[in-house]
């Protein structure tokens, strides 16, 4: 009886894991589409005013953003972390080149005339060491 109840259990988490790994991956896949109609219309060189304006007629909501770079994040999504982590959000992250290069990295001030570098996925995870 002891090995028929090791045996069930353990074909619960293989199935368990399989459909986790499944859905997944089907998520990854809706994040990269996502991304992908981000970078087709918001392309890099376009001034943050030009993005900031893309997102807001169309109703998309966004956070400003970024300690040493200038950014604007939107969320796309959540994934389960362990216990030991926090966060896990999933965002489509918008990375500006400061207008005035003469800032100081920690006291960056954010400007209508910043230039869009690079669109891409950040994962919002931090876990302890």
């Amino acid at each position: 009886m002891l090995i028929v109840g090791f045996a069930v259990v353990a074909l619960w988490s293989y199935v368990d894991g399989v459909f986790a790994k499944r859905a997944r991956e089907k998520r990854e896949v809706a994040y990269q589409e996502t991304l992908r109609s981000y970078s087709a219309a918001l392309k890099p060189g376009m001034r943050r005013q030009d993005v900031e304006c893309y997102l807001t007629t169309r109703n998309i909501s966004f956070s400003r953003g970024g300690l040493s770079v200038p950014e604007d994040l939107i969320k796309i999504g959540n994934e389960e972390v362990p216990w030991w982590c926090t966060g896990g959000s999933i965002y489509v992250r918008f990375q500006f080149i400061p207008h005035d290069q003469r800032a100081n990295p920690v006291e960056i001030t954010l400007s209508e005339l910043d230039i869009l570098a690079r669109v891409d996925i950040y994962r919002s995870v931090a876990c302890l060491n």
